[in-house]
């Protein structure tokens, strides 16, 4: 089984705006909302090829029904836990002739009754085998030893627990003995203070990361330059795919289903990267998070590794 964790959801709010410029007003040509999050958004990468998937959703009691409903007619089971606060609202500003712009609220803390009924949900609905992605930020003021106790009763199910997260939350999971992370550029950065930025470099350095903290692997993704999957013993890269962009939220979430996925199907590693590289392509070329075309995702390989059932283009 495939488990996702979202501990810090909120509502996606993109707005459509041509000839976007800073300090002056437009009318948004176009408005989506969408009830998302990391973890949320690598579950529906997920249903789109065919993989079922369990959602934990932590999410405001305002916003309870709108995230339970947005999972219906899919594969994924979603088990949302609601508290009192209020859900944030995460605005980007999409315009083909500027780079896009994004706003992020930090959200609410959660009560102590919220991370014990995280807690219960990881004893009871984790088994040994499972696929376990902690996916996005951490809620407002997480104390980071709430954070590692959570990875390590999903670790101690024998699960592989998969990272994908930055700064301080991404150093504390690396305390806690997890199975994998994987990160951009930027945050490969922060996390070991490197100063290099060429792929063969970082690689490496990812590859001292694994060895020493006796990992399973590292993934770095380098945006249009492509992507590396790093394990003690072996370096695998996979270049970028050509795309006509029109939004690069949720590319990160696409390339971790990938990735996922090809766990999941027992795929070797290197077509395992392939696609992962592929769903971020196709990630890339939707407005709206947690969506890929298959035909893409297809395109892009140019060879299928769908279950053959799933198999509709």
């Amino acid at each position: 089984m495939i488990i996702t964790i979202t501990l810090n959801s909120c509502i996606d709010r993109s707005l459509l705006v041509s000839d976007f410029q800073v300090g002056k007003t437009f009318l948004a040509e176009d408005v989506k909302l969408c009830a998302a999050g990391k973890g949320i958004n690598v579950s529906r990468v997920l249903d789109c090829m065919g993989l079922a998937s369990k959602a934990l959703v932590v999410t405001g009691k305002d916003t309870a029904s709108f995230f339970e409903s947005s999972f219906e007619g899919s594969l994924i089971s979603p088990h949302i836990i609601s508290h009192s606060g209020i859900t944030r609202i995460n605005t980007t500003i999409v315009s083909p002739k500027a780079k896009e712009t994004h706003i992020r609220e930090a959200g609410t803390a959660l009560p102590a009754s919220t991370w014990q009924e995280v807690a219960d949900f990881l004893e009871n609905s984790v088994h040994e085998g499972d696929l376990v992605a902690f996916c996005g930020s951490l809620p407002l003021s997480t104390d980071l030893s709430i954070w590692k106790n959570l990875l390590s009763l999903a670790k101690k199910k024998h699960a592989f627990v998969l990272v994908d997260t930055s700064k301080q939350a991404l150093v504390a999971a690396l305390e806690t003995k997890i199975s994998a992370i994987t990160v951009n550029l930027e945050e490969f950065c922060f996390l070991t203070k490197s100063q290099q930025f060429e792929m063969d470099s970082i690689a490496f350095e990812a590859q001292k990361e694994v060895q020493k903290r006796d990992m399973k692997w590292i993934t770095v993704t380098f945006a249009d330059k492509g992507a590396v999957l790093v394990e003690k013993n072996s370096i695998l890269k996979h270049k970028a795919y050509n795309i006509e962009l029109t939004s690069s939220v949720g590319a990160g979430d696409a390339f971790v289903a990938g990735m996922l996925f090809g766990m999941h199907q027992n795929i070797d590693k290197a077509k395992t990267l392939a696609i992962a590289t592929a769903c971020g392509a196709a990630a890339c070329e939707k407005a709206i998070a947690g969506s890929i075309s298959l035909n893409r995702v297809e395109y892009f390989l140019g060879y299928s590794v769908l279950p053959s059932k799933f198999i509709s283009l």
